[in-house]
């Protein structure tokens, strides 16, 4: 692997646990250049604001994109330096589309960008860590619905490896160019009732940090 050795230049921006008056405002503007994860203590509201939040950013379609688009991605397994796991984004349950399920981190390729650079700016971007490199993995295609909107994707697969202590056992929000993303650890070997995306990955056990 040549992934090894990610150097963060931000870590977990925000977290909420502030009680009844934390909010987006809140979480943009305690931004901050900490490099120390954050505790796991619960939060007092339950997060309710934050879910309906990232439903608006994640869960429905983005604003300006033709939904009938086909839209290329590059995105990127994150394995543990040390634990058998890799890391995700969680999509909330929404009023149409209940099921939680996880996603590899990455995001969008720009024009005139290779899927290469749109994985390292991604992630750069998502979890605040510069990755020295990435491997190429596969290309998946995707065809699905979310919240009643119809998505054709093309997703390009890299890996590459993180350090565990990036984000604690029970998962942290990171501040996606302002806006709040929950990440957590998954296992390899997946998780019962909780899908992966895209559809398509080959057999993560097979991958080793």
């Amino acid at each position: 692997m040549t992934g090894r050795g990610a150097v963060p230049t931000r870590s977990i921006l925000a977290y909420f646990g502030g009680g009844e008056s934390a909010s987006i405002a809140a979480f943009v503007t305690s931004r901050t250049n900490s490099t120390t994860p954050p505790s796991c203590r619960p939060s007092a509201t339950g997060g309710s604001s934050v879910w309906t939040f990232e439903k608006s950013r994640y869960g429905e379609p983005v604003s300006g994109v033709d939904p009938a688009t086909i839209r290329v991605k590059a995105m990127v397994v994150l394995l543990s330096d040390s634990h058998p796991r890799h890391l995700v984004y969680r999509n909330p349950a929404t009023e149409t589309g209940p099921i939680n399920f996880h996603r590899l981190l990455g995001g969008g390729v720009e024009f005139g960008e290779l899927a290469r650079d749109a994985a390292l700016r991604e992630i750069e971007e998502e979890l605040g860590v510069l990755l020295p490199s990435v491997d190429f993995v596969r290309v998946v295609e995707n065809l699905f619905e979310l919240d009643g909107t119809a998505g054709h994707q093309v997703v390009f697969v890299y890996r590459a490896v993180v350090p565990d202590d990036l984000v604690p056992d029970c998962g942290a929000w990171f501040d996606d160019v302002g806006v709040p993303m929950r990440v957590e650890w998954r296992p390899l070997a997946g998780l019962d009732g909780i899908p992966l995306y895209p559809a398509g990955l080959p057999d993560l056990t097979a991958f080793t940090a």
